[in-house]
């Protein structure tokens, strides 16, 4: 996969960007100087992921293109099932 956890929550991968959780209802991906948040239902054994939310954090940023969205979602979870966490997008 080529991820290296950095924190209990935190994961980088081999390409620079990270995937970490953000609080108890949100995912963050951050690359290089912005991040996107995507909001989770974390409260079960497997993490719920809500596509249709994902949004850049700075307000300056526009939306997140639907190529981004994908890339960006399936990076999200890469790395929450290399932190041994079990997702399901909704």
């Amino acid at each position: 996969m080529g991820f290296t956890r950095l924190a209990p929550q935190v994961v980088e991968h081999a390409d620079g960007y990270r995937v970490f959780i953000a609080d108890r209802y949100h995912l963050a991906y951050e690359e290089r100087s912005r991040t996107a948040w995507v909001a989770a239902d974390l409260d079960g054994a497997v993490v719920r992921l809500e596509r249709a939310t994902l949004r850049w954090v700075a307000p300056e940023e526009s939306e997140p293109t639907a190529q981004e969205s994908e890339l960006i979602l399936a990076s999200i979870e890469a790395g929450m099932a290399a932190m041994g966490d079990r997702i399901q997008s909704v």
